[in-house]
């Protein structure tokens, strides 16, 4: 704090004194008016005050922008300056330092900087790949790579990627993530070595490279079951495929289930033939796979889907009254049950036999469980019988008939 003194004597001998208290003093080291700054650019905030009276610590620094608003409170170092170093946003600022003394009198300086738009370069990662891998030949594969870019919308990047071998690969778009990927099968084996680049509107761009053995790999294919076949039981059914490789490596195959997991393992034969005779105690709905991988790590697999089912069972029907006359009615009560839980339908078929006649049906409606007796064309010494089909989803049923005689 900076005092200004004025002395008065008086005849009598007395002294008067006047303090002023002047407000601090500013000199702005950084930034320089009008400067330019390219967005993401640290801007550094220095500048050096002076105040005779009060301590450093005393007074109150506060660095402000007209966009971004206060950037920084701090008190003064030892040498008397502030020092801190900002990020903006983008546009035209109003970048004010305010010192205020412990006598409330405050000190200010303002200037304008300019922070823009640049045009940088994205940024290449995470490409797979990794460098060195092997990937198998005339197979599919996924070329893929994660792109940043701090000014560019991702929707106006294009990734390119290139072989050494075959030339250029294909282009894509990344999505908003900046995830890329191509789809490719390699018809060349060997070691291609490839180079993805990201390029923006402007042409600024990342690349980067790296080998890929293409070799040749096990190929697998299911014969048997065809897909979605449902099996009750496996009594004289045989899983087949073929497991094959050009390469040198031995193979190992497994078939397994997405319920019981993996179910036998063995080699494939001398003609890359591959059997099982499925031993699954799970009912329901499985994938089966049948996979083969070489030593060298490299596979391949095949998935079809199946079902065990279970067929439902009748396990008993009660007729009720169990020694009708004619004027009761008659019910036919089944009692019955499927072990995998399956929407079942169940259906009713009534016939009757009169003496040595052949049975004949009674009723059309087989959804009928109940006969009235005193409509029904039956005379007391007939057999009435009643067969209840239980069936699933899937077409397994099961049938089961009891009879009365009518009293």
């Amino acid at each position: 704090m900076l005092f200004f003194f004025s002395c008065l004597l008086f005849e009598d001998g007395s002294v008067s004194v006047d303090m002023t208290n002047e407000p601090p003093k500013i000199s702005l080291m950084s930034p320089n008016d009008g400067s330019v700054y390219a967005v993401g650019d640290e801007v550094l905030l220095w500048a050096e005050v002076y105040d005779d009276n009060d301590q450093s610590s005393e007074l109150l620094v506060e660095w402000s922008s007209s966009i971004d608003g206060v950037l920084n409170e701090d008190a003064l170092n030892e040498s008397a300056e502030t020092n801190v170093a900002v990020t903006l946003t983008t546009g035209s600022h109003d970048i004010s330092l305010v010192v205020e003394d412990s006598g409330g009198l405050t000190a200010t300086e303002t200037i304008a900087i300019v922070v823009e738009n640049s045009a940088s370069s994205p940024e290449c990662t995470t490409v797979l790949p990794e460098n060195d891998s092997k990937v198998p030949y005339q197979r599919p594969i996924e070329l893929s790579m994660v792109v940043e870019d701090f000014d560019t919308p991702m929707s106006e990047l294009t990734v390119t990627w290139e072989s050494n071998v075959d030339g250029e690969l294909g282009s894509v778009v990344p999505d908003d993530t900046g995830f890329a990927m191509l789809p490719y099968s390699f018809e060349e084996v060997g070691v291609h070595t490839l180079s993805v680049t990201a390029t923006d509107l402007d042409g600024n761009s990342c690349m980067e490279k790296f080998d890929l053995e293409v070799v040749y790999a096990p190929m697998v294919e299911i014969e048997s079951p065809q897909p979605n076949s449902v099996f009750t039981s496996f009594e004289n059914v045989v899983f087949t495929g073929t497991a094959k490789h050009e390469g040198a490596s031995p193979l190992t195959v497994q078939w397994s289930s997405d319920i019981e997991g993996v179910l036998v393992t063995g080699q494939p034969a001398n003609d890359g033939s591959v059997s099982w005779v499925p031993t699954l105690t799970t009912f329901g709905e499985h994938q089966i796979t049948l996979k083969a991988e070489a030593e060298d790590g490299l596979s391949d697999q095949q998935t079809v889907p199946i079902v065990y089912n279970a067929t439902p069972e009748v396990l008993d029907i009660e007729m009720v009254p169990t020694n009708p006359g004619k004027e009761d009615i008659l019910k036919c009560i089944p009692t019955y049950q499927d072990l995998d839980g399956g929407t079942l339908d169940v259906q009713y078929r009534w016939r009757t036999r009169t003496g040595n006649q052949s049975i004949t049906p009674m009723v059309s409606d087989e959804t009928q469980s109940s006969v009235d007796l005193s409509t029904a064309p039956v005379s007391p010494g007939d057999s009435l019988s009643c067969s209840v089909t239980v069936s699933d989803e899937y077409g397994s049923a099961t049938t089961k008939t009891a009879s009365v005689t009518i009293q």
